[in-house]
């Protein structure tokens, strides 16, 4: 079936992406179609604890941060505290990931199992040293992606990260500023920085923030996809194309990166090429990406193939129960489902 739909697709290369709304949180201003992401689920504390080892003694404590995604939406930031504990307040129960970022790299996630009422929990374990797990799974990378940084910058850099939850980011940025006038070979607060800039509308200074951290590290997948989303978000598709081929080459399993891909080749008008990677973000992210089939289900009613948009829409709500724009997806689904 994704084979037919991907010849399919070559039939509506010219349908216009241009009323694509784009999320504006830091990792994924992705387009959707119907929203952004379900608010109408109850919500409760999410606590755990996060084990990692593989550190080095010898190195400065990292700092490491939970995050908190609805249908693959950023949500919420908490740095966890020194034993390893965390709590985060007013966690919807439903359609949830947790990640972890170890100085600035994702190093775990993992789908919240949905809990009707009570203290939601999500412990993790995570062995740096290993790297990606045998399966090759999302959620782990190498131990190679952090920095080590002195005990004076390792602070700056805590405090910079701490700021940019502030609705006043210049402070922020500023501190991101100074973190990498005294040590320019930290790739991770480049990084840092360039999202800075991204998510308050300056493209162009994001693009040199991230160029300078490839330039350091060229296999830094955060980097990576931040920069092709910053091409993409820009309307200039081959630079993004160019970037984000280079990323999935770098992490196959990068569900972002092949979202990000998919979308730059729907940007070119090359469907059946978007569709190959956009069916990849499924399969490695299935929850997290399930919007996807928002996308795809959009594409297919431009096309006119109706039955194909049902199948996406059911697909979603299969995987999203609770959704804004639920009724009117079921709308959808009853007008165009065939008739027996």
């Amino acid at each position: 079936m994704k084979n037919f739909g991907i010849f399919l697709l070559l039939c509506f290369l010219n349908i216009s992406i241009n009323s694509v709304i784009f999320a504006q949180d830091e990792d994924n201003r992705l387009p959707t179609k119907f929203g952004e992401n379900s608010g109408n689920t109850s919500r409760g504390t999410l606590t755990g604890k996060v084990t990692l080892r593989g550190l080095d003694p010898s190195l400065p404590k990292p700092a490491v941060f939970v995050l908190v995604l609805l249908n693959g939406v950023f949500m919420d930031r908490r740095q966890v505290f020194d034993n390893g504990n965390y709590s985060i307040p007013n966690v919807p129960r439903e359609n949830v990931t947790v990640a972890i970022e170890v100085n600035g790299a994702e190093v775990g996630k993992q789908p919240l199992p949905p809990s009707l009422i009570g203290t939601m929990r999500q412990d993790f374990d995570i062995d740096l040293s290993q790297g990606q797990n045998a399966a090759g799974k999302t959620g782990v990378v190498s131990a190679k992606s952090l920095y080590s940084r002195s005990d004076e910058n390792e602070k700056l850099f805590e405090k910079a990260i701490a700021a940019s939850k502030d609705t006043k980011p210049d402070k922020a940025i500023n501190l991101f500023k100074q973190s990498v006038a005294n040590d320019p070979k930290d790739f991770v607060a480049w990084t840092e920085l360039g999202t800075l800039y991204f998510r308050n509308n300056k493209s162009s200074e994001a693009e040199i923030a991230y160029l300078k951290a490839l330039e350091l590290k060229p296999d830094f997948i955060v980097a990576l996809s931040n920069l092709g989303r910053v091409y993409l978000v820009e309307n200039k598709p081959e630079n993004s194309i160019n970037i984000l081929t280079v990323a999935v080459e770098t992490d196959p399993v990068s569900a972002n990166a092949q979202h990000l891909l998919g979308e730059a080749y729907l940007q070119i008008k090359k469907g059946s090429k978007a569709v190959v990677h956009l069916y990849e973000a499924l399969r490695l992210a299935p929850i997290e990406k399930a919007e996807i089939h928002l996308r795809l289900a959009s594409l297919y009613n431009g096309a006119g193939l109706k039955e194909k948009a049902v199948e996406e829409y059911k697909q979603f709500l299969e995987k999203v129960s609770k959704h804004p724009d639920k009724e009117k997806i079921e709308k959808y689904i009853k007008e165009n489902s065939p008739k027996n």
